[in-house]
């Protein structure tokens, strides 16, 4: 008796999966990936040529996956669960790829400009003006002046701004004034403080988790034949 239902478990489970097997060919899982790759190169370089996203491409992106995955004989219903996982990953990376292609292109253009050197002369005098300084106070000084921006009083400091400028920013005025840190290195640190300082997650809005949702219901619709069922 127990030989019987351990055989016929297995017979089950040989059946379920030559279901899953031919419900999952490879040319229909490749043709959804091929489909996605394909859709997020579009994505982004529609973006980074127009310098503008089209928010529909990603409903295009999950419309081209699941019928890709459909039409090269992909059924059951693993494959609606499939397409939706590859539609999310490919709008994703091309929203993603078009955010850091443009990141990168505006920082170039400030760090080709003028603009940088200036900034870096400013550090160097800094630095120059304050080995030169003779007392606490005149150092002090020109802490209060570098650190307020605009018209605003330096006397408004506080100790505690004035102590962190002597901890983490003088320590770099000082380096690139005594020649440690080139400009070059200068760049690089800029560049390196502006792509933490942006966040990918804040480029997200309400429009694109719509586009992004759309294509995905779109990829599972197509992908299970409910839409060429409902036509």
């Amino acid at each position: 008796m127990t030989d019987n239902s351990a055989r016929d478990e297995l017979l089950v489970s040989e059946e379920t999966g030559g279901e899953l097997a031919m419900g999952m060919p490879p040319m229909a899982i490749g043709g959804a990936l091929a489909a996605g790759l394909v859709g997020a190169a579009v994505w982004a370089g529609i973006a980074v040529v127009a310098n503008y996203e089209i928010g529909w491409i990603a409903w295009g992106i999950g419309a081209a996956i699941g019928a890709a995955f459909h039409k090269l004989g992909g059924r059951g219903a693993a494959g609606p669960m499939l397409c939706a996982a590859i539609a999310v990953a490919s709008i994703g990376a091309g929203k993603y790829v078009a955010f850091r292609t443009s990141v990168s292109n505006e920082l170039d253009e400030i760090l080709g400009s003028e603009m940088m050197r200036v900034e870096y002369a400013a550090y160097q005098a800094f630095g120059a003006a304050y080995v030169a300084a003779q007392t606490d106070e005149e150092k002090e000084a020109l802490a209060r002046e570098w650190i307020v921006e605009g018209n605003q009083d330096p006397s408004n400091v506080s100790a505690h701004r004035l102590e962190q400028f002597r901890q983490n920013e003088l320590p770099e005025l000082l380096a690139i004034h005594r020649g440690d840190k080139n400009f070059e290195q200068f760049k690089s640190e800029f560049t390196e403080l502006a792509m933490a300082d942006v966040n990918f997650a804040d480029t997200l809005g309400g429009f694109d988790l719509l586009w992004i949702a759309l294509g995905v219901m779109t990829a599972w619709r197509l992908a299970s034949g409910t839409a060429e069922g409902s036509a």
